[in-house]
This record gives C-alpha cells, structure tokens and sequence, in this order.
C-alpha cells in the first residue's frame, strides 16, 4: 500500500490507496508498519511497466508539503525523470512568480511529486508542471498531489481551477474531477 498524507496542517491523512480500511497518519514523520506494495526500479520486458512485488515491509509514504523549501536541482532532476526538459535556467527565478506550491516527499526526504500553481488570488488558479516521479506514477500518488493542490486554493476562496495538459491525460484529469473541453498553448 502507498499512503499519502500532508503534514503540517489540521487534517494528516490525505490520500490512502490500497486495501479498505487501511490508513497511515504520519505524525512528526514517524509511520507504522504495513503490508506495502513495493515498486522496483526494474521494468517488466513485457509491458514496460514497474516490477511490483508484494511483501511485509515498512510504509512508504509520500508526505505533502505547501510552500516547502525546495533545492532547484531537485525540481530540475524531476522534470528529467518524467522526459522534460530539466529547465535548469528557469529555477530558482520561478519560484518567485509562483502563487504556491504542493511538494511530495518520500520517506528519504527526496522530491517525488511537485505541482505549481500561478493565481491572481481573488477568482482563479492554474496548476502548472504536475510531475510525479516514474517509480511512483499509478499508485495514486498524483491524483492526491492534485486532490492536494486543489484544497490549497480552495482554502483560499479561489472557485475556478484551469489545468493545461496534452491529449493523454485527459482522463486522469477527469478522474481528479476537472470538466475537460479544448484549450490551446504557444512554446517558445
């Protein structure tokens, strides 16, 4: 099982994915132990997918964090994992152009999952660069990271959320609860 959970704020537990009635609370970054789904680095010839294989180990937690201090490379290094362009030049400069941001961290302190967001903090909000890193994408982990993003501006009293995203993803956006309908983006 992987767990989600946002630390920091009055509701810990944010996100559980796995069997019913099975939930991590992290509190002050301590976990308890559980059955997990344990994902290897390793890739089945077959599908091109994570290896996973069940076993009794300790929790593996994504912990969210708003507004977290973030090292630049650790933004760059994702964006690489996931086939961007790291965008070396762009961080730590963006960071200040941004309304907030939504951090997941595993329990070695390392970057997993990130989304920006732009606002003008009265109406609207656009998430921006949702990442998740491959070895934990298809667990969950990414609808939380937006499920996250979105309690974020709503605490705010922001009522209109845009997300830009190519063809692909559009269901995983729906299943997040967005409508989708057509938009457009210019590069460079």
């Amino acid at each position: 099982m992987v767990t989600a959970a946002w630390m920091g704020q009055a509701h810990p537990l944010l996100y559980t994915n796995g069997s019913a009635g099975k939930a991590c609370i992290v509190v002050d970054g301590l976990a308890p132990s559980m059955p997990t789904i344990h994902v290897n680095n390793e890739t089945n010839p077959k599908n091109d997918q994570p290896e996973r294989t069940e076993r009794e180990t300790t929790i593996t937690t994504i912990a969210f964090q708003r507004n977290a201090s973030i090292v630049p490379q650790s933004i760059s290094d994702l964006r690489e994992a996931v086939g961007w362009d790291p965008a070396n030049e762009d961080y730590p400069a963006a960071f200040q152009g941004y309304w907030g941001t939504v951090s997941g961290f595993d329990d070695t302190g390392t970057l997993v999952a990130w989304c920006a967001i732009l606002s003008d903090g009265v109406r609207h909000a656009v998430l921006i660069d949702v990442i998740v890193h491959p070895t934990w994408q298809r667990q969950g982990i990414g609808q939380a990271l937006v499920k996250e993003s979105i309690a974020f501006i709503r605490e705010h009293g922001i009522s209109i959320i845009h997300v830009d995203f190519i063809a692909e993803h559009q269901t995983f956006y729906e299943h997040c609860g967005f409508q989708t309908g057509l938009g457009g983006i210019i590069e460079g």
